[in-house]
């Protein structure tokens, strides 16, 4: 814990990563690595490989999944992510996705019946334990990604970002990102927008 320390944390597509770290916008950005990207400066370090699938009522396995509703968590938007991947895969109709805010919703919507989920697996895991959802039997259905942080190399970084970059390989932030602990409510401070329309 770092009381002398303040993180912010947003949210921005993959696209964005060089832009952001060229412009010092961000010290450090963590996600897919963007298929078009520049190292020239940059160090970056893969620290999670991870596992997405598909998982529905025995009911909708049944059916025709390509037709079926998919309720879909943030990271579908992620142009290098990989439930985006599945969902061109199985070549699934724009108007056949749901996107949430988190991938708890997109589950909760599956449980009721109403079509399938992509989930991480280990989400699924839990999910399919008691028999409540399967995991859809089709391979195009799971695919595996992997998050890696980035931010300059050498001196060029600053210490808070270099710290950033020893931290997020151990297992204790690993551990910190999967169980999603939260924050002290004293420590919360959400990023505010405002639009002014005219």
């Amino acid at each position: 814990r770092a009381d002398d320390l303040e993180v912010e944390l947003v949210v921005d597509s993959s696209d964005r990563f060089d832009e952001l770290l060229l412009s010092h916008t961000a010290d450090v950005v963590i996600g897919p690595l963007p298929q078009k990207t520049t190292t020239d400066g940059l160090t970056a370090t893969e620290f999670l490989r991870y596992g997405v699938v598909g998982v529905c009522t025995p009911e909708v396995a049944a059916g025709d999944l390509a037709r079926a509703q998919w309720h879909l968590g943030p990271s579908a938007v992620e142009p290098a992510g990989v439930s985006k991947t599945i969902v061109e895969r199985m070549r699934v109709d724009e108007n056949n996705q749901r996107i949430y805010t988190s991938h708890a919703a997109a589950l909760a919507q599956a449980r009721d019946g109403n079509g399938l989920a992509l989930v991480p697996k280990f989400v699924a895991d839990r999910s399919t334990a008691n028999g409540e959802l399967v995991l859809v039997d089709d391979r195009r259905c799971a695919a595996t990604g992997t998050w890696t942080a980035r931010s300059w190399r050498g001196d060029r970084a600053s210490s808070a970002a270099r710290e950033l970059m020893r931290f997020v390989t151990t297992p204790r932030a690993i551990q910190a990102m999967l169980a999603g602990s939260g924050s002290r409510i004293g420590r919360f401070k959400p990023r505010v927008h405002i639009t002014l329309w005219s």
